[in-house]
């Protein structure tokens, strides 16, 4: 690799807004990284006075590009609306027919957020449900043997 590349290579890196804590440092600032940036080759490692050895990772030929979303996927979650959040629990609460509303959701709604909501909503109803009958089936069990006592308590009588 050219030194003219290697030092666009650096001012990229200096010019990118996520690294604005490196602005008005010069590259003798950055030395305690272990190289300079004129010594170096990119994926080569370079020796510094203090013997520690850096390898300057290469940039990968779309790292100026932005990556869009799949098609049929929310670009953010910032794209619904309070109010479409707001008919979504309204609809999701409605006795049995929030069951089939979530489950409509989790599997045909073009919305990711949507979809990963309601998939999580129903594992959470689910668990809760499970738990539910198991506590239903215990006292119905308990209730039933109770029942037997009282019917032959009556036949005494």
């Amino acid at each position: 690799m050219n030194k003219d590349s290697l030092e666009d290579t650096k001012q990229e890196f200096l010019d990118d807004p996520n690294v604005d804590y490196l602005e008005g440092l010069e590259d003798s600032d950055l030395d305690f990284l272990g190289a300079s940036w004129d010594e170096a080759e990119e994926g080569q490692p370079a020796q510094h006075d203090g013997g520690i050895t850096t390898v300057i990772p290469p940039l990968p030929a779309d790292a100026d590009k932005k990556q869009s979303p799949a098609p049929g996927q929310a670009s953010s979650l910032a794209d619904a609306s309070v109010s479409d959040w707001f008919f979504t629990f309204m609809c999701m609460n409605i006795p049995i027919a929030g069951w089939f509303y979530l489950f409509h959701l989790a599997f045909r709604s073009p919305k990711a957020d949507r979809q990963n909501f309601a998939r999580a909503f129903l594992f959470y109803k689910l668990v809760f449900l499970a738990i539910s009958a198991v506590i239903l089936g215990i006292l119905i069990w308990i209730g039933l043997d109770m029942l037997d006592k009282v019917l032959a308590y009556m036949e005494m009588l």
